[in-house]
């Protein structure tokens, strides 16, 4: 939650911020420390629509002149103009050959400084790449450079304690528990070797031979594991392979994909057919897994789930107090942070669409445009919540101490069974003990909003009445 523009709020809730260390982040950083800063003068100031801040820039002529004279000095030693070896182009020629082009280059130089110097004597935050206009220099007057930034807005919470808000419950279910266990089942399965022929579903040991159409080898691999031939092997070849068994060899002529023209000779010999071997949900599998029976193990998945499922209820009553909280709450949105965000939750929704087959919840009954709109929307409210929040934490003076660092560290070893100096001292290593700090700032934020306020956990379905907590 802090005013530093590489932290940026991630897809998960309006408050969440990650590290974005971005290519123009890293070149302005690079300018600041080879440019010095140049004689200047802010002569305007105007703040425009969506957070921008326009500034005018007065650099004195003399300073102007003598870095572009500098400039021109440093392009003659390599400029390569006809006529004339490199380093022995007259001066006169090249400042008037490239005198725009020298400007733009000053101007790129310059820039950076000044603007970081803006930025930390008004205490903003900028946002983005500024905009830097075209710069005319007209004889015996000062330079002018027109900026324009985009900034954090200045945040100014107000009736953020006291609210009710109904929040849907994530409630355990039976079945729920048996999935998990079904799921530990199958993370322990094993292939072992099946005196039976090859079909859909079953494993296979190869050794493959692949030769093209000319009698080249193109590839030759001995004892290779497909776990799903009928996914990874050409239609033919599988075709080919059914009710075959170990030591029997098949040879097919076919392309690698049906749209290929390129035919290839595959010759396949099984070493061994391997079937999935799913262990018994029993007290032995318990005991293999570290618990004393399955009852034990049974009762551990059920914790682990509940403490999931209030986490996500959690996650969600923040979620819905953030977005209320934006509504009531007018103020400009950088276009830099929201084109950020918005990426973000699409990256994440195509991720859901990947690995569930399903359109997610924000694109349900919508065209391709109305997606996009909502898109919009849903981006824009994370943006301000998390806004919001960083200014509730500033106002509530809610920071990370050292002792709710030391909790969340003892915390996360007793989940890792690791020393608390051990996860710190990699977390610095990974410089991403700053990150870990501020996720504490984060949480201690969340209970603080959610404690003052009441949040109604609306029952599923699936269970009866409602828990209130506030």
């Amino acid at each position: 939650m802090t005013d530093d523009k590489q932290s940026t709020p991630g897809a998960d809730s309006p408050g969440t911020s990650a590290e974005a260390t971005t290519v123009l982040d890293e070149a302005v950083e690079q300018a600041r420390q080879q440019e010095e800063l140049i004689a200047h003068t802010v002569v305007e100031e105007s703040d425009l629509p969506d957070s921008i801040r326009q500034i005018t820039v007065e650099v004195p002529r003399e300073a102007w002149d003598a870095r572009l004279e500098k400039l021109f000095k440093e392009w003659r030693r390599e400029a390569a103009v006809e006529g004339f070896r490199p380093g022995k182009v007259p001066m006169k020629l090249l400042q008037r050959r490239f005198q725009k082009e020298a400007a733009d280059d000053l101007v790129s130089k310059i820039a950076p400084p000044i603007i970081a110097e803006y930025e930390k004597a008004r205490n903003l935050t900028v946002y983005g790449a500024p905009a830097v206009d075209p710069v005319t220099v007209e004889p015996d007057k000062p330079v002018r450079l027109v900026i324009r930034l985009e900034i954090k807005p200045v945040v100014e919470p107000k009736d953020y304690t006291g609210l009710t808000v109904e929040v849907p419950s994530y409630t355990i279910t039976p079945a729920m528990i048996e999935s998990r266990l079904l799921g530990l089942l199958h993370d322990n399965a094993t292939y072992a070797e099946a005196d039976k022929a090859w079909e859909p579903g079953l494993a296979l040991a190869v050794d493959m031979k692949i030769v093209d159409a000319k009698g080249r080898t193109e590839q030759q691999v001995s004892d290779r594991f497909i776990q799903h031939p009928e996914h990874s092997l050409p239609d033919k070849l599988v075709d080919a392979l059914k009710g075959k068994k170990a030591g029997d060899t098949v040879e097919v002529r076919t392309t690698l994909q049906p749209d290929q023209k390129d035919v290839k000779a595959f010759t396949v010999t099984i070493r061994s057919v391997k079937e999935l071997r799913v262990p018994d949900l029993n007290d032995e599998f318990a005991k293999d897994l570290g618990y004393e029976n399955l009852a034990a193990l049974r009762a551990s998945v059920e914790a682990e789930e509940k403490k999931r499922a209030d986490a996500l209820s959690s996650e969600e009553a923040f979620d819905v107090l953030m977005t209320k909280l934006a509504e009531t709450h007018d103020f400009p949105v950088p276009p830099t942070l929201l084109a950020h965000v918005a990426e973000d939750i699409a990256r994440s929704d195509y991720r859901f669409m990947y690995y569930t087959g399903q359109r997610p919840r924000r694109a349900e009954g919508k065209s391709r445009q109305e997606y996009r709109e909502q898109l919009q929307t849903d981006a824009r409210t994370r943006v301000k919540g998390f806004l919001l929040a960083e200014a509730i934490a500033r106002k509530e003076n809610i920071e990370a101490t050292e002792a709710d660092i030391a909790a969340a560290l003892e915390q996360r070893a007793a989940e890792e069974g690791r020393k608390p100096l051990a996860i710190r001292a990699a977390l610095e290593k990974e410089r991403k003990f700053d990150q870990f700090v501020e996720q504490v700032r984060f949480d201690k934020l969340r209970a603080f909003l959610l404690s003052h306020n009441t949040i109604k956990y609306v029952a599923s379905a699936a269970s009866e009445g409602t828990d209130e907590k506030g």
